[in-house]
């Protein structure tokens, strides 16, 4: 904190201050008297004040500027002053006291610098006004005094401004404090702020609890209904028993087996209770998100990840989808708690074509190409250059149908022509039909028809290929000749 300043200090400098002011008053005041009482009679001016009888001299010489400055004289040597700016006048001092034991006479004679004597003319010149050297000692005194309070106002100013900024330091180091506690508050703000929303969120944690424990209790009431209404069934029988006296036996034996059912009936309760929070615990868990990191396999699985219901199922089968029917209500080692139904034929997206070729090829060729798209399911068939690439693992059924026409042979002679249609997979043979030439003296038309079953990898090609022994049979070209192709099955999950 900013150091403080004494109040006596204070009171002190106050006073002195007034004192200051008084003698500067008090000053002003003996002056304006002394001019007051001045009378202008001509231009000759005595002056007389007390010295001292042996040497008068110097002391006139140490009072001669205060003496000047009372009678408005302005000094142009040490012993010559100015009434005006136009007027120079010799002060001549008297050494013989012609006014009384004690006064020192000094004349200057009007209109010139000469020096005058203690004749008439000092005695018939009018003075204009005599200084008392005591009212002169008296205002000089007041003066170093007024000096004095001077010095000590500016020595405590001094020290009221090094206090002063002692007090400013203070001050801006007392912003500071009061900034940092701002920043402060603003934090305990902030976290008030949390803990208001802490104790919102607590409110309706509690509040669900409530809740809860309103459920509970409702089923603790239906529980207790149970067993008021065992209770009463347990009256009737007491009444029974009580009507029935000739079977006491029996009827001790009965309540017996009663009280024994009763305390099953408690322990049922008892554990009906338990298995309700079992289940509440349960059924809470059955809202969060579950998983087994795999897709499910078994029925197990399925029973893992959460169901309950018995029923059918689709499952995860060596590569396809498979529908299995889960009897949750068995346990996991009973051979009817999964029974296996199928698999089922899912495919990704269908796949088939079926395209033409409608022009003769009379000669080999590597592949058989097609210009006739009728149906292209899935893009895979390349009719330009024939061939098939399969999208998807699976397996593919192909058929090919033709015409093959071979040339007329002399009766009798010996035939050796061959015409050969070929199913490829990824270049190599698959399956292929021969057709053989005939000794008949006309042109022969022959059927040709080729199919087979693939199991494909995604990326396998399939084509159709001819071959002509001798160059002189044909494919005819037509609707006859065709090419069909279909996914039978997708591999839903492929083996790698």
């Amino acid at each position: 904190m900013c150091s403080g300043v004494n109040s006596h200090e204070i009171a002190k400098r106050k006073q002195d201050q007034r004192k200051y002011e008084n003698t500067e008053t008090a000053m002003a005041n003996e002056i304006d008297n002394h001019q007051a009482s001045k009378q202008t009679k001509n231009s000759s001016i005595a002056l007389s004040f007390p010295a001292p009888q042996d040497n008068p001299v110097p002391y006139f010489q140490q009072v001669l500027m205060t003496v000047a400055l009372v009678s408005s004289l302005t000094p142009v040597s040490p012993n010559k002053f100015l009434l005006s700016q136009d007027n120079p006048y010799d002060l001549t001092y008297y050494p013989r006291p012609a006014y009384g034991p004690g006064y020192v006479p000094f004349h200057i004679p009007p209109g010139s610098n000469a020096k005058s004597t203690l004749s008439d003319d000092f005695v018939q010149t009018r003075a204009l006004g005599v200084i008392d050297l005591f009212l002169v000692t008296k205002l000089t005194t007041r003066v170093n005094k007024l000096e004095d309070a001077l010095n000590y106002l500016n020595a405590n100013s001094q020290a009221t401004a090094g206090e002063l900024r002692a007090i400013k330091s203070d001050l801006s180091k007392l912003e500071k404090t009061v900034d940092a506690t701002k920043d402060k508050l603003a934090t305990f703000k902030s976290d008030l702020d949390a803990v208001k929303r802490t104790v919102d969120a607590t409110k309706n944690t509690v509040a669900t609890i409530k809740r809860d424990v309103g459920t509970i209790r409702r089923d603790l009431d239906a529980t207790k209904a149970t067993v008021a209404t065992l209770q009463t069934d347990l009256s009737s029988v007491k009444e029974s028993v009580d009507e029935t006296k000739t079977t006491v036996a029996n009827l001790e034996t009965d309540l017996s087996a009663v009280k024994e059912t009763m305390q099953a009936t408690v322990d049922q309760v008892s554990n009906i209770e338990s298995d309700q929070s079992i289940l509440k615990a349960t059924v809470a868990g059955l809202s969060e998100p579950t998983s087994i990191g795999r897709m499910p396999t078994s029925c197990l699985d399925l029973q893992e990840l959460g169901n309950v219901k018995s029923g059918l199922y689709n499952i995860k089968s060596s590569t396809k989808v498979g529908a299995v029917y889960c009897d949750f209500t068995k346990d996991p080692n009973d051979a009817d708690f999964q029974q296996t139904i199928g698999s089922l034929n899912v495919q990704t997206a269908p796949v088939y074509f079926y395209v033409l070729r409608t022009t003769d090829l009379a000669n080999s060729q590597a592949t058989i190409p097609f210009d006739i798209e009728n149906l292209n399911v899935g893009g895979a068939m390349d009719i330009a250059t024939g061939t098939f690439t399969a999208p998807v693992d699976g397996t593919y059924f192909f058929s090919f149908s033709g015409t093959v026409t071979t040339p007329s042979v002399q009766l009798g002679a010996e035939v050796s022509g061959t015409f050969e249609v070929a199913l490829q997979l990824n270049g190599n043979l698959v399956k292929k039909t021969v057709v053989r030439g005939s000794s008949v003296p006309h042109t022969l038309s022959h059927a040709v028809h080729l199919d087979a079953t693939l199991n494909l990898k995604k990326g396998d090609q399939i084509s159709l290929s001819s071959f002509d022994s001798d160059n002189t049979s044909l494919l005819e070209g037509g609707s006859s000749n065709s090419f069909t192709g279909m996914l039978l099955a997708e591999e839903n999950f492929p083996t790698k």
